[in-house]
């Protein structure tokens, strides 16, 4: 026999292995398994259905009037539709149970869609970001302001940050 490398092994005389049925049938069992897992996962929502959520107004004017009368600071959010870190923000950060209490309590809170309301967002978010958050004391004026995706421990930090202010 000649010294062969297994570049010149010649493949057309191996047999190839047989495949049981056995094992055939527990590969697409499993396969059916893990494409059901996925599916079931995937339409799992990220909170309960009836968890609240921050009662967001998309009226600013009416937002700064209220903010005015209740002597209360204004939380402003820009954010839109196709905004991944929004959407995120959305099903996770708004339900958490702290912070729609803090919001409820403390602030006006205010959404503006960038894409509904573009003038405004061009007016007010000068960061351009998405979310982006701008805390406006109760006459309406600037006080601060974060950019982008934040859990609820961390949004809830913040908040409380600008009420000990």
């Amino acid at each position: 026999m000649k010294n062969q490398t297994p570049s010149s092994i010649d493949i057309s005389q191996a047999k190839p292995e047989k495949t049981s049925k056995a094992g055939i049938f527990l590969f697409v069992i499993f396969a059916v398994a893990v494409m059901a897992t996925i599916n079931h996962l995937s339409k799992m929502p990220l909170v309960e259905p009836d968890t609240p959520k921050i009662a967001w107004g998309s009226d600013y004017d009416e937002g700064l009037k209220l903010a005015k009368t209740e002597n209360k600071p204004v939380l402003l959010c820009f954010t839109a539709t196709w905004c991944p870190p929004c959407n995120q923000m959305k099903k996770t950060t708004y339900h958490d149970a702290k912070v729609v209490a803090l919001t409820e309590d403390k602030f006006i809170p205010i959404l503006i869609d960038t894409d509904v309301q573009p003038a405004l967002a061009m007016r007010l978010n000068d960061s351009g970001g998405i979310p982006a958050y701008y805390l406006l004391n109760s006459e309406g004026i600037f006080v601060s302001q974060f950019i982008g995706y934040h859990d609820g421990k961390t949004f809830l930090k913040k908040l409380k940050s600008f009420l000990d202010k």
